[in-house]
């Protein structure tokens, strides 16, 4: 499944063909506040904790994705859960209102003018929450769709970055240059994790990224879980182990 357009979108496919036959019309950029939910312990004293800013999947929202932070074991790290721009309606009994880190539709085109406004809106929630925090390191985690933002975002300014936390969900290299994937080796590590019974992304895009991250010089930490497409508290935790494994003199 595409990271753009699936069966569960019922609004926002029309979004290409927002105009009537005979109108002209064109997508314009327009500034917007998204919220952030932000989740931390008192630290008073110790260590200065990782800060995890933590990419929701399509359809996901901020303070649901947010509530991850009590899988992680103590002393917690801080999570910022931003919430992604574009809104959609779930289908089903009972619609939800969902969100999505990229514009809906199949026009690429569109994507490479709108994909650059959610990077920097990532980099943007970093640079505020470092801003009054003192923090050990930095971590892009992403679910699903939220993977290829956290991904994307991390290669356009890898210094800021101690790693990315991959759960179900691809590597854009149709939208990243090889390139510049190559270029960012070493600045960050990965660590990605599937669910080997996940319908929605298979695990073969997980092991897709391995290898190409890989190939190009990363240092990659790959798990697969008992599931489908979900995150699995016992390997958050793993992760939290691996974010503390190396530490980071960024700031």
């Amino acid at each position: 499944m595409g990271r753009r357009v699936a069966p569960l979108v019922a609004l926002g496919l029309a979004l290409a063909r927002f105009a009537a036959p005979g109108d002209l019309g064109y997508y314009a950029e327009a500034r917007m506040l998204c919220p952030v939910i932000v989740r931390e312990s008192s630290h008073g004293g110790k260590a200065p904790p990782p800060l995890v800013v933590a990419l929701h999947g399509r359809g996901g929202n901020a303070s649901e994705f947010a509530n991850l932070w009590a899988a992680f074991a103590e002393p917690r790290p801080i999570v910022a859960a931003p919430q992604a721009p574009y809104p959609l309606l779930i289908a089903g009994e009972k619609p939800a209102l969902g969100f999505s880190w990229f514009v809906l539709s199949n026009d690429k085109n569109l994507w490479r003018q709108a994909d650059p406004f959610s990077v920097e809106y990532v980099l943007g929630v970093v640079r505020d929450l470092k801003k009054d925090r003192v923090v050990s390191s930095v971590y892009l985690l992403g679910f699903s769709q939220g993977v290829a933002c956290a991904y994307m975002t991390a290669l356009q300014q890898p210094e800021l970055f101690d790693g990315v936390v991959a759960f179900a969900g691809e590597l854009p290299t149709g939208e990243v240059p090889d390139e510049t994937i190559r270029k960012a080796a070493g600045a960050f590590r990965v660590f990605i994790a599937h669910g080997r019974g996940d319908a929605t992304v298979k695990p073969e895009e997980s092991l897709r990224a391995k290898k190409t991250l890989e190939g190009m010089g990363y240092s990659v930490t790959y798990r697969e879980f008992a599931g489908g497409h979900q995150l699995s508290a016992e390997v958050l935790r793993e992760a939290q182990e691996w974010m503390a494994a190396k530490g980071s003199s960024k700031q």
